[in-house]
């Protein structure tokens, strides 16, 4: 009997994510072959072979490719007993599965809907967290503990309560035992559920001036630690196969002391507690201490304490000593990032799965959950392509949904039931339906384990994605792509240390006309830049005239960093008519590298906005049509500019951050290389991107290191934009020393109607008066009244024709 088979597996493409990759036929056929069994073609879709089955050199197993595509199998011979070899045999014998045997349908549309961009309205919250919890409490009776979660200003996040439901039984096996029910504040009052974003750590208040802080798992034992005299106890929530929920960065930098339960989950919680501390930066000094005494599987500090019978101080102390004596966790060697990988989703329930839209997406996550995610901030799915997760612009989740209802057909086969088998088979057809499978989609988006948010997304700022792994900048080691990092970028070169890259140092000499300094720093800047790590707080100012290479060397870094870089208008950094819209700033969201488009000549720049965007910042923003968020900075700007723009700002606040970086050279026509950015990129891309690697790992160990021509670049334009200071030394008297100068004066109205007169003279736009009496100020000239009138101590204005006299000469 001829026996069709619906299933579908995942199979990899050279992108990395799930696709049918070749014809069922196709698979059959070559398996076949490589079997030497021999098919031969005998008629328009059909084939016949020997049976890799049964021995023979009779061709009696019969192939067919159905109009859908499906391969049907069916070997004619009979053995003793009666039976014909099975498919499943069949394609066992050649390396398959049941599911190999099917594929999408031929002519499937391939264009595709939008994801939903939010959830169902949520129901109406309650308007106490005794309200958000009466389900529970109705049908299991009062909670027997309750615990506070707050943030870092002590505002209470979240409460989680437990119930002791009755334990499991051979009579009730499907008891809970005990549960634990989260319940957090809305706008409008309490609802049941996680928080939005990462949980904070348990007791995070306390945590904030701790210098060392024990971590345990579970609530109740932090609350016990916190008894002992004067120590910091904490725990994440949701326990060991939830790290990733919790926001690890108050971590930053302290001592961290594990104490693990005495079981295989402490143990896993230790070593999922170690990923996510391994990515903090500082990391934190993380001891693991192993409590004496705990005898019984399970055992904690509970167990431990009943063992004491000192004071708090003492058994404090206790506690201390043992950490103290504990070895400092070395992350690379006893956590290796293969081993620390964060928990695949699962379909949190295993009871059976239903013919409803429920059902239909528990089906979808478990058979792609690990290969899908979902931003509700920006309505957005990803996918993992094999190396990185990818916003699906293509419809892929609509794909692996309509695999997933292809899929059922096979579920069917395998449910004895006669009754049963034909109703999932006729549920497997209404799943077909657009409508059942964007319910499918709407539904399994919001199933544990695929909902992230933004800041989840490439969050260690030291990891670098690249065409062949995951390089960590720290070492400048590569290890493979993982999904557990969760990273959305990725670097279009492969990583070889070892390459070389001698036409492209060639380009920097001749750019930076052999100044070796020079090119030193532009490897650290540009090895600091590839980084997420925005420390230095600069703007990197390069500036010269046209046809001195600095497109094309923009160029080649933007074609090396892929995702991690893009170009930004000037006009962001200049001041202008109006707010700019939010979205404009959601291009700098994940990205390290980001050039500037030319500036226009006798723009002014946009100072606090300047200060903001390179001063560490988190930054608000939204993209078009969706909610604000933040992220975290990680970009780096690089402003290019023929014409140097205005800066009236004469402080350090602003004159700090600014790094002007002289392009002198002129490149003349005959050395002029088309294309030469795509070249290099081509030829040499493995080899900058291990200069680039470099330059990263020697700025970790001496800073950017200013050389002589910036600092003197730097300081040039500074002067340049002073023209407080050009009134000064054209229209007034400073005497020197100091004590002839206190003795000089002039009223303040003169003063600035002079400078207003020299401003209008000279085609600079004015200081208003306070600005202006500000720049006075910080200059020396200091403001006193006297008989009923302001004056300025230190200057007086020259005559007119003394000021004419002092220039008359230049000319």
């Amino acid at each position: 009997m001829t026996q069709i088979y619906g299933a579908a597996r995942p199979s990899s493409s050279q992108n990395g994510h799930a696709v049918d990759s070749i014809d069922p036929i196709g698979l059959v056929l070559a398996g076949l072959n490589r079997a030497g069994c021999d098919p031969k073609v005998t008629g328009s879709g059909k084939w016949e072979a020997r049976c890799p089955v049964h021995e023979g050199n009779r061709r009696n197993l019969s192939i067919a490719e159905g109009s859908d595509g499906t391969v049907l199998l069916h070997c004619h011979h009979i053995d003793a007993h009666g039976m014909s070899c099975s498919s499943n045999a069949i394609v066992e014998r050649l390396g398959l599965t049941l599911g190999d045997l099917f594929r999408k349908l031929p002519g499937a549309s391939s264009k595709t809907g939008k994801p939903p961009t939010k959830a169902k309205p949520a129901k109406k919250p309650h308007k106490t967290p005794a309200g958000a919890i009466w389900y529970w409490t109705d049908k299991y009776g009062p909670f027997s503990q309750c615990w506070f979660y707050h943030d870092a200003k002590g505002h209470e996040a979240a409460r989680v309560f437990r119930f002791d439901y009755p334990a499991p039984t051979a009579e009730n096996p499907l008891a809970k035992g005990k549960t634990y029910v989260p319940v957090h504040p809305d706008a409008d009052g309490w609802r049941a559920g996680d928080p939005p974003g990462l949980w904070p750590l348990y007791k995070l208040p306390h945590l904030v001036e701790a210098k060392r802080v024990f971590l345990v798992e579970g609530e109740k034992c932090a609350d016990l630690v916190c008894e002992l005299d004067e120590l910091a106890g904490t725990t994440s929530a949701h326990g060991a196969k939830s790290t990733r929920k919790t926001d690890w960065s108050p971590l930053a930098g302290k001592e961290v002391v594990i104490l693990p339960d005495k079981d295989e989950a402490g143990e896993g919680y230790t070593t999922n507690v170690l990923r996510e501390l391994a990515k903090l930066n500082p990391r934190p000094t993380v001891r693991k201490v192993i409590l004496p005494g705990l005898a019984d599987p399970g055992d904690d500090i509970e167990q431990w304490l009943l063992l004491k019978n000192g004071t708090s101080f003492a058994i404090a102390a206790e506690l201390m000593e043992l950490a103290e004596a504990a070895p400092v966790i070395d992350f690379d060697a006893k956590a290796p990032p293969e081993k620390l990988q964060a928990e695949p989703v699962r379909v949190e329930d295993e009871s059976p799965i239903h013919r409803t839209d429920l059902g239909n997406a528990q089906r979808l996550i478990k058979r792609f959950g690990d290969f899908i995610r979902f931003c509700p901030t920006w309505g957005k799915w990803l996918v993992w392509d094999g190396k990185r997760w990818r916003e699906d612009e293509t419809g892929e989740i609509f794909r692996l949904a309509k695999r997933t209802v292809r899929s059922i057909g096979a579920e069917a086969a395998e449910v004895e039931a006669d009754g049963e088998r034909k109703a999932l088979l006729a549920w497997a057809l209404q799943s077909e339906s657009q409508k059942r499978i964007q319910a499918m989609i709407g539904l399994s988006w919001s199933e544990a384990g695929v909902p992230v948010e933004p800041s989840q997304l490439n969050r260690d700022p030291w990891l670098l994605n690249v065409e062949n792994g995951t390089l960590d900048l720290r070492t400048g080691t590569l290890r493979p792509h993982q999904q557990a990092d969760l990273i959305s970028k990725l670097a279009p070169v492969a990583f070889d240390p070892a390459a070389t890259c001698k036409r492209w140092e060639a380009f920097l000499a001749r750019i930076f006309d052999g100044n070796a300094d020079l090119v030193a720093f532009m490897q650290r800047a540009l090895g600091y830049a590839i980084s997420g790590v925005v420390s230095e707080h600069a703007l990197f100012f390069l500036y010269g005239t046209g046809r001195n290479g600095k497109s094309t060397f923009l160029n080649i870094i933007l074609g090396i960093l892929g995702d991690y870089a893009t170009t930004i208008d000037s006009s962001l950094l200049t001041v202008k008519r109006g707010d700019d819209h939010p979205t404009g700033l959601t291009d700098l969201d994940g990205r390290r590298f980001v050039p500037t488009s030319e500036v226009e000549d006798g723009r002014q720049m946009a100072e606090a906005l300047v200060k903001k965007l390179t001063g560490g910042e988190r930054i608000k923003a939204r993209r078009m049509r969706e909610n604000f968020y933040e992220f975290e900075p990680t970009h780096k700007i690089f402003l290019a500019a023929n014409h140097k723009p205005e800066i009236r700002g004469t402080d350090e606040g602003i004159w700090s951050r600014i790094k002007l970086l002289p392009f002198d050279v002129y490149i003349r026509p005959e050395e002029r290389t088309k294309d030469l950015d795509k070249i290099l990129i081509a030829e040499e891309g493995p080899g900058i991107l291990a200069w680039l690697v470099k330059g990263c790992l020697e700025w970790q160990r001496i800073g950017l290191a200013d050389p002589a021509a910036i600092v003197k670049a730097t300081e040039g334009y500074r002067a340049e934009m002073d023209h407080i200071g050009d009134y000064l030394g054209e229209r007034c008297d400073c005497p020197e020393p100091k004590h002839l100068r206190e003795a000089s004066r002039t009223l303040a109205s003169t003063l600035f109607h002079d400078y207003l007169e020299w401003a209008k003279g000279n085609g600079v736009e004015p200081l208003d008066q306070r600005k202006f009496g500000s720049e006075m100020t910080k200059r020396g000239f200091k403001s006193d009244k006297s008989n009923g009138k302001c004056w300025r101590y230190g200057l007086s204005v020259k005559p007119k024709e003394d000021a004419k006299s002092d220039v008359s000469g230049l000319f």
